[in-house]
């Protein structure tokens, strides 16, 4: 089944995070696979959606509680406000020992958007297994990524998944071939640094497992203060 989320997460009441869970309908099989190792991100994401159509209509502004799934919920004072890019940072190891799983055998992790290659790890995958940053992936095999990167997120009727997808750099790639499974659980961290100006992120995860394939994936989403700049 084609399973796609996209939701606002403010952390510490100053960062705007727009994050996308983007499925893909069986796996299919991509032209080329990844090794699974995880890596330093040489580059953000470079795969766009194409442009609309000559005659499209325009994308999507900010919902208003006068949209269904938005009756109960104003989104006044985000679309109001200026947010900045997040900056960098830097974490000591100790600051997330309380958000670690027992028994993740692969954890990667991100600070404000960007993948934290000194925090995260990778044990050894199956063949054609790949859990990496998807900066990464894009940048050692696009043809890892682009096969399925924004071709799912209807992102053309919703303004969050828009955002989304115009100003994604990062985010997690799990990629799991047809008839694997991966027994041990998959971690993913998302870390909000506080500051003193309101800041914004845009991850995106993009899931592909093939027929007959198992994975379990945890999210998990932490705010901390007193991290350093980067």
């Amino acid at each position: 089944a084609r399973v796609v989320k996209a939701y606002v997460q403010k952390r510490n009441r100053r960062q705007l995070q727009t994050k996308v869970a983007e499925a893909a309908p069986n796996g299919g099989q991509p032209g080329a696979t990844g090794n699974g190792g995880v890596a330093k991100p040489e580059k953000p994401p470079a795969a766009r959606p194409p442009p609309p159509a000559p005659g499209a209509p325009p994308a999507p502004g900010p919902p208003t509680t006068h949209d269904e799934d938005w009756r109960f919920t104003s989104v006044a004072p985000i679309a109001s406000t200026g947010f900045e890019r997040a900056p960098g940072a830097r974490i000591p190891p100790h600051a997330l020992a309380d958000f670690r799983i027992p028994g993740a055998a692969s954890r990667l992790v991100f600070v404000n958007g960007r993948f934290a290659a000194e925090h995260s790890q990778v044990r050894a995958l199956p063949p054609g297994a790949t859990i990496a940053s998807l900066a990464g992936a894009m940048a050692r095999d696009r043809g890892l990524v682009e096969p399925y990167l924004a071709q799912y997120a209807a992102w053309r009727n919703d303004a969050f998944l828009a955002l989304n997808t115009a100003l994604l750099e990062d985010g997690a790639l799990v990629f799991v071939p047809k008839g694997v499974v991966l027994e041990e659980p998959i971690h993913i961290l998302y870390v909000a640094t506080a500051g003193a100006q309101p800041t914004m992120a845009h991850p995106r995860n993009l899931i592909v497992c093939g027929e007959n394939s198992q994975a379990t994936i945890v999210e998990d989403y932490v705010a901390i203060e007193g991290a350093g700049g980067a």
